[in-house]
């Protein structure tokens, strides 16, 4: 007689670990499923630096910002912010964009960590690599 395996249906909070439950649903938005508190955590630094620039430039937080999608790959974060404004979340010379990605650093403690800026178009969305392929 075979015996039929197993499969483990549990899965975790990429980022603190926690366990799905009753109480704590994951939110998989990209390949690394985040609980609700570490998605929050995520949103606030991503607050934190694009508020300031959005009131500055009189437009709405949501062009700025408008999803996050997390991934894991190889062990390391990569962090997909879809914008209708990259210009904006990069600024001046990159400075915008380099202190947020040092601010998600600090969060996820993964040095490797890549931001990446997905930009809106009328198309739908294209990536910045994507809209520069040949």
């Amino acid at each position: 007689m075979t015996t039929i395996p197993t499969i483990e249906t549990t899965r975790t909070c990429t980022l603190c670990g926690n366990d799905e439950s009753a109480t704590t649903r994951l939110l998989v938005a990209g390949s690394a499923p985040i609980c609700r508190d570490c998605d929050q955590r995520f949103r606030g630094v991503f607050r934190a630096h694009l508020e300031p620039i959005a009131d500055s430039a009189r437009s709405p937080l949501d062009q700025l910002m408008s999803t996050v999608s997390y991934v894991t790959e190889a062990g390391h974060w990569a962090v997909h912010l879809h914008t209708f404004r990259p210009g904006l979340v990069i600024g001046k010379g990159g400075a915008t964009v380099n202190s947020l990605r040092d601010a998600l650093v600090q969060l996820t403690g993964d040095a490797e960590l890549r931001l990446n800026l997905v930009e809106h178009s009328g198309g739908g969305c294209t990536s910045r690599a994507e809209a520069a392929a040949p």
